[in-house]
């Protein structure tokens, strides 16, 4: 794994967006070798670093460009649309990029130490933990660490035990490099995310690179210095991650239509007169309805991203932290929509692996099945919130 990253002459979010389109034929051509390898290869990490990805949420101290969600789900949407594998890696490890410079200073000149850093975790609590003079013992198993075979640092989430006996939920930082895992990832979608399980044995974590779950979830991180001064560091964790999350759905969407449109020409209607699709009056309503999906996608994807945008260095509302996860999930639910009507119309031979829609219908599938994504679960949430119910989860 490269750990070097060139700084050519990206210098704005905008420079990376039009680098990573030149990169779509590229990330798509490498699709099926990251689906056998079942994590993100390396040419494509170092494609996507040499163009500046995993810059986007750094602070631009550090030599990032606190790039907005717009204009992250801009760029993850574009490698999403060459690869949903290596975009849903993406998105991760960009928003666990972002939660470092949470922490305070002295975890963040280690962990920025790292030429060209990358930071992948997982937020459920399913390791453990018991406090020690100066730290934290850790042990435990995370499953589902998308893209954690190519990041240096984790971040997971922990339930510890403090030295009176109460129980609290904490996010560490470690090394990979001081951290097992299980080679047990092996999905029939988003494949080659790498999301296999970590573990940790008697792991100790100093105070520093130790973050309260509740001030991540209330955007106060008192430890750091540069967050405390910088507005596009005072977000809560929770909808940043989601609102971060609407680009690569999206992205998948838009490459099925990529792949959809340049099979069409040539193809018939089995058992029909018709001697080109084309001319079929039912493909005209397909992919009408399939881009129609997509723009609303689009829209909704927009608007989660917004209500972040539009409201850096503020306190985020119930509501508005609710409406994140509906339209994010409503999103996704529209791009899985579009992505089913164009593999629905592309017949029988989709379901061969040398068929590349086959794989965008597999990712989004999954993809819309995450917890923090699901789109039933998220618009009866926004419901609740919008009838003025307490919300049934602390994940916003």
């Amino acid at each position: 794994m490269s750990t070097t990253e060139s700084p050519a002459r990206v210098e704005s979010a905008q420079d990376v967006l039009a680098r990573v389109r030149d990169l779509v034929p590229f990330l798509r051509a490498n699709a099926a070798d990251t689906e056998m390898l079942r994590q993100v290869p390396d040419k494509n990490i170092d494609a996507l670093a040499d163009a500046g990805v995993f810059r986007l949420t750094l602070p631009k101290s550090r030599g990032g460009f606190e790039a907005s969600i717009t204009e992250q789900n801009a760029v993850l949407a574009e490698v999403a649309r060459g690869c949903p594998s290596t975009g849903w890696v993406c998105t991760l490890i960009n928003s666990v990029n972002w939660m470092i410079a949470l922490f305070p200073d002295q975890a963040q000149e280690e962990v920025f130490s790292v030429p060209g850093v990358r930071a992948a975790g997982v937020f459920a609590p399913t390791g453990k933990g018991k406090r020690q003079d100066g730290g934290i013992l850790i042990n435990g198993r995370w499953g589902w660490n998308t893209g954690s075979p190519n990041a240096h640092w984790a971040g997971l989430a922990a339930l510890v035990e403090e030295e009176d006996g109460s129980v609290a939920p904490q996010f560490v930082l470690i090394p990979y490099s001081e951290l097992d895992y299980e080679d047990d990832w092996y999905s029939s979608g988003l494949a080659g995310t790498g999301s296999r399980t970590t573990v940790a044995k008697d792991v100790f974590v100093p105070n520093h690179r130790v973050l309260s779950v509740q001030n991540l979830a209330t955007a106060q991180y008192p430890g750091s210095t540069p967050s405390a001064e910088n507005p596009y560091f005072r977000s809560p964790g929770v909808p940043v991650f989601i609102a971060a999350s609407a680009g690569a759905p999206v992205g998948i969407a838009g490459g099925a239509m990529d792949v959809f449109l340049e099979r069409l020409p040539g193809s018939t209607i089995t058992y029909t007169e018709y001697a080109s699709q084309i001319e079929a009056p039912l493909t005209h309503h397909q992919v009408a309805e399939a881009k129609l999906k997509l723009f609303s996608a689009e829209a909704h994807a927009a608007r989660a991203g917004a209500l972040i945008d539009e409201h850096v260095g503020t306190e985020l509302t119930l509501e508005n932290r609710a409406a994140i996860r509906g339209h994010a999930g409503h999103s996704i639910k529209l791009a899985r929509e579009a992505v089913d009507i164009l593999f629905q119309a592309s017949g029988a031979s989709a379901i061969q692996s040398s068929v590349p829609i086959q794989r965008y219908h597999r990712d989004i599938q999954s993809l819309s099945l995450h917890a923090l994504m699901q789109p039933n679960t998220n618009t009866e949430l926004y419901g609740r919130v919008l009838l003025g119910l307490s919300p049934n989860t602390t994940f916003l």
